[in-house]
């Protein structure tokens, strides 16, 4: 049965626009608005599959040395090289470069608000960082553990202690002298390239003083996915934003078979989404 557990904040957001404008802004050439751009897999598949083997190799699950609080989420070396060069769809392609640090992935929502204060729409104002400038995924336990919301979700707790040799209930001794139970770790799943339903592009238009558009510029993209309550779709989540400015180099790098059997670019392809 296949459940994801999210926050009552995140369940409130139903992504059901294919299609936003903001208000236009005055500048001294003319005016800039923003527009939004929606990639949908049931219109247009051709950056979502094929679907990549890299996400059923067992990187996750065998030999995990990546954890947090006890819960396996990797193995370090096998997950390098399960992605090692692979460009079979968009997210396969910058999922390893979250990971390294190579990208900046950032909140839709002040992570301090938990939503509270509204979303971001990828502008890019809360980059998920480390104590330190060098920090990553696989070396920052504090960056791991803000990551992990973004990039999967943690499985329920089970309410059956661990238990020692003898069958007695393992407790830990808190500061206060109470004890409480000591249970297993909870389970980790990632989100993969079969999880991504959308891709939500956020672009700045420049608008001449006639009313028609000088140009249009991607500033920033977001993978979305279903949620579910059990079985049933009950919305859609932004998972994360990615600079575009940052990651054209890896997109302009990266390829892909389109419908036709074409190779492209993701940074053609996706800049080819603003004369649409």
């Amino acid at each position: 049965m296949k459940k994801i557990i999210y926050s009552a904040l995140s369940l409130a957001f139903v992504f059901v626009v294919s299609s936003l404008t903001t208000l236009p802004t005055e500048s001294e050439k003319g005016f800039t608005r923003t527009s939004f751009v929606v990639i949908d897999i049931e219109k247009d598949s051709s950056i979502f599959k094929p679907h990549s083997k890299a996400w059923r190799d067992s990187w996750p699950i065998v030999d995990a040395n990546i954890q947090i609080h006890g819960s396996r989420l990797m193995n370090a070396e096998n997950y390098q090289f399960a992605f090692k060069d692979r460009t079979e769809n968009l997210y396969t392609l910058i999922h390893p470069k979250l990971i390294s640090g190579e990208l900046t992935l950032y909140s839709p929502y002040d992570p301090q608000m938990y939503g509270l204060s509204g979303f971001d729409d990828g502008e890019l104002r809360y980059p998920v960082k480390g104590e330190k400038e060098e920090d990553q995924f696989l070396t920052s336990e504090t960056l791991r553990e803000k990551m992990i919301y973004y990039l999967g979700y943690m499985g329920p707790q089970s309410d059956v202690p661990l238990t020692d040799e003898f069958g007695d209930p393992i407790t830990l001794t808190r500061a206060d002298g109470s004890q409480e139970f000591v249970y297993p770790p909870r389970d980790y799943r990632w989100y993969t390239d079969r999880d991504i339903v959308k891709y939500k592009i956020r672009v700045q238009e420049f608008i001449k003083k006639d009313g028609s558009v000088k140009k249009r510029v991607i500033e920033s993209f977001a993978p979305i996915v279903h949620q579910y309550d059990d079985d049933k779709i009950v919305g859609e989540r932004e998972l994360f934003w990615i600079d575009f400015k940052e990651a054209k180099k890896l997109l302009k790098k990266g390829y892909f078979f389109n419908e036709q059997g074409k190779p492209i670019t993701y940074l053609k392809y996706l800049q080819s989404k603003l004369d649409e």
